[in-house]
């Protein structure tokens, strides 16, 4: 159970505790006098605790100051985007025509992808995971193919496509963690054709595979995950723009954003200097000498350096980014914590003003007493409460301070 889980059920343990010992106890003939005279000092506390829970988290709210900092990497975010977005999506590029992918592919000639074992659990000897280098390396020696390559060559073609499809494959599942996350802004019948088109694509195959890693893939399927990855920047762009001129974010959500947006990204680059790479080894395959004598200006062709200098430029974000968002994570867990640590015990301060007026008249004596004892459990659970509250605004301040 998480920790303020806990607290909420030790409130409650209070609240329970003290209504069966005042109902036990509390003698029926007690003058009403009394019973107001507690009502009214429980309501002078309450109204004091209130008060100055009010004003300390206003106060420690009120201190957050990074919205300079969450605008300034908004737009870095932006500007380090543009120079790869631009040359590979906007500018009708190759590995961006589904027509090239598909002839690409085939290349390795291998019908199909083994990313599994034949008990469906990843083996780390043959696909490594890299997430802040390449992304994925498939280890030709160790896989299943190791025994069937005709070539040095087609090792290398067999390696590449493998790495394509495992990157593409991360793509859709940030993409998907993206949308599940509540960080989305466009909806399936909102935003640009290109945008509607991909969540309509994205879903179905959701809806018909999932978000789980198949033990295997044929070409036809393969072809499938690297497309759906590819059309995935189109969306995310307008993501990226419609969180920019959105007015009303929290800066919590915001820099949930750009967290997945940056991790995003990162996995975009990956997947691009993959496929760019399977075209040098299907290059190198065909055209062994041309390479050996070009390799430098066909290196320069395939923007590699490009790429690699925009991964620096994206790491470089998220360092910024992982800083600011444990801020706002800090100041949001605040208003959250206050929403039972202050919101209670303002709400049974109400009910005290509110309510006992009203059942000191009653003449029923039972209702009457009955009606006190409820509304002083609860007065003495919301004081719990707001110390929970107050115990723990403190403790955090003790870690960031």
């Amino acid at each position: 159970m998480h920790i303020s889980g806990v607290f909420h059920t030790l409130t409650g343990i209070v609240f329970v505790t003290v209504f069966i010992s005042f109902w036990r106890m509390l003698p029926s003939s007690t003058p009403v006098a009394d019973l107001e005279s507690s009502i009214q000092l429980l309501a002078q506390v309450l109204a004091l605790v209130v008060g100055v829970l009010l004003l300390g988290t206003t106060i420690s709210l009120s201190s957050y100051d990074d919205a300079a900092s969450l605008n300034t990497i908004q737009t870095e975010l932006g500007t380090s985007m543009e120079p790869i977005f631009s040359k590979f999506f906007d500018s009708e590029h190759k590995i961006d025509r589904r027509s090239f992918r598909s002839w690409m592919l085939r290349k390795p000639g291998i019908q199909t992808l083994r990313f599994l074992d034949p008990a469906g659990k990843e083996d780390d000897r043959w696909i490594i995971s890299r997430p802040r280098w390449d992304g994925f390396w498939f280890n030709i020696f160790e896989s299943p193919f190791a025994s069937t390559v005709k070539s040095t060559e087609q090792s290398l073609q067999i390696q590449r496509i493998h790495e394509a499809a495992l990157c593409a494959f991360n793509v859709l599942l940030i993409v998907s963690q993206f949308r599940e996350s509540g960080s989305a802004l466009i909806k399936p019948n909102s935003g640009t054709n290109g945008s509607r088109w991909f969540i309509e694509d994205f879903n179905k195959y959701v809806a018909a595979h999932g978000m789980k890693l198949p033990s295997e893939a044929n070409l036809s399927h393969t072809e499938k995950i690297i497309s759906l990855a590819m059309n995935s920047a189109h969306y995310m762009r307008e993501e990226l723009q419609n969180h920019s001129e959105n007015l009303e974010w929290e800066p919590f959500v915001l820099t949930m954003f750009q967290m997945k947006f940056n991790e995003y990204l990162t996995s975009m680059l990956f997947l691009i200097e993959k496929l760019q790479l399977l075209r040098l080894a299907n290059l190198i395959a065909r055209y062994p000498t041309k390479y050996r004598d070009k390799a430098k200006i066909i290196t320069e062709a395939l923007f590699l350096n490009l790429i690699n200098s925009t991964k620096d430029a994206v790491a470089a974000i998220h360092s910024k980014i992982v800083t600011v968002h444990g801020s706002a994570k800090y100041f949001h867990s605040i208003k959250r914590m206050s929403i039972f640590g202050v919101g209670i015990s303002l709400l049974v301060l109400i009910g005290l003003l509110v309510g006992w007026p009203f059942l000191k008249l009653a003449a029923n004596v039972q209702t009457r007493n009955l009606g006190f004892i409820v509304l002083y459990s609860a007065g003495i659970a919301a004081l719990m409460e707001s110390s929970w509250f107050l115990i723990r605004l403190l403790w955090k301040r003790r870690l960031v301070g």
